[in-house]
């Protein structure tokens, strides 16, 4: 009688642990941020799975960023020296902006708007816009690849300049030959962007 009592009592045991970890693990997946699939190697679900990502955008993808549908038209490859980045053209009817994506130790991903700054010449150290002070942090010349729409953009070298401001925003000039465009731009967090696979082709 006394060992059917142990084997009973042991049951329970073990069937408690059970339930308590399992329900510590579906906690634990609820506080992950969107996009991981477990605590344990923190891989983003669609890696796994193969779902649209933005390290897998392809052109002819829907883009929403804060309730606004972008298609995605075109994308170009940078790399400067070894350090490789991509934009993908994102076209909302008239509106349209470029989304870049970078991976060094961690993703970064802005959003970026051309704006109707005019430079002429050599590219300043400071650029005022909207009452803000731009500063140069950064330049380079970067070989570039080119798929789809890409606006204006010609050749396979640019110059790019990069500033900083006081906030949030930042300043990219690039030139391209004799042609230079001024983007105004800031970071986004990558889970802000719903992304919806479109075919993989351009609807221009």
């Amino acid at each position: 009688m006394m060992l059917l009592t142990l084997i009973a009592l042991i049951v329970v045991i073990v069937a408690t642990v059970y339930f308590y970890k399992k329900t510590k693990s579906l906690e634990n997946m609820k506080q992950l941020p969107p996009g991981f699939q477990s605590a344990g190697d923190f891989q983003p679900v669609s890696e796994v799975s193969g779902e649209r990502s933005i390290k897998n955008l392809q052109i002819g993808d829907i883009v929403t960023h804060f309730d606004q549908d972008f298609v995605v038209e075109g994308r170009i490859d940078y790399n400067d020296s070894g350090w490789p980045w991509t934009c993908f053209m994102l076209v909302d009817g008239d509106d349209v902006r470029w989304l870049a994506v970078e991976e060094d130790d961690q993703l970064e991903v802005s959003i970026w708007q051309e704006t109707d700054v005019v430079l002429h010449g050599s590219v300043p150290e400071f650029i005022e816009f909207e009452g803000e002070r731009f500063r140069m942090v950064e330049r380079g010349k970067a070989r570039v690849s080119q798929m789809g729409q890409t606006g204006a953009r010609r050749g396979m070298e640019m110059e790019y300049y990069e500033f900083e401001g006081q906030g949030d925003r930042y300043l990219s000039v690039e030139k391209w030959g004799q042609d230079i465009e001024v983007s105004i731009g800031e970071d986004v967090n990558p889970y802000a962007l719903e992304i919806l696979p479109g075919g993989g082709t351009s609807f221009t």
